[in-house]
Parts: C-alpha cells; structure tokens; sequence
C-alpha cells in the first residue's frame, strides 16, 4: 500500500495547511495542555511561512519581467 504524505506538496498549499493546523492546534490547546507560548510560536510561523511564499513568488514574478526586459533590449 502506497503511503500518502500528509503535508501538500506545493508552498502554497502548504501556507493555506499551516494556517489551518495553527487555528485548530488553538482550539485544542487546553485539552492537549498546549502551553500559550507554543501558541504563538505556531502562528507566527504559520505567518512567516506565508509571507515567505508570498514574497518569493514576488520575486519569481519580478526575475520573470527582468528576462523579458532583457530579452527586449537585446533585439
């Protein structure tokens, strides 16, 4: 039997399943004696993480039109 990886395999799927894990892990935090600084170390990862994704594909985007640029400067 094949063995499914839980985590989704792009990064923005990715973002979109921390952020959902750092909401429920919240909602559960009491009844699975979560400590309120693990908490807030959970959600800001799940930010970051986000913004990270975020800002590379900015940079993707901009390295694209660069190429472009370029290659219409060298005709």
């Amino acid at each position: 039997m094949k063995h499914q990886f839980y985590l989704p395999s792009s990064d923005k799927d990715r973002a979109v399943w921390l952020q959902n894990f750092s909401t429920k892990l919240a909602v559960y935090a009491v009844l699975l004696s979560i400590a309120p600084g693990t908490l807030t170390s959970v959600h800001n990862d799940s930010e970051f993480y986000s913004q990270l994704v975020l800002f590379i594909k900015q940079i993707k985007d901009y390295l694209k039109n660069l190429i472009s640029f370029k290659k219409v400067l060298s005709t």
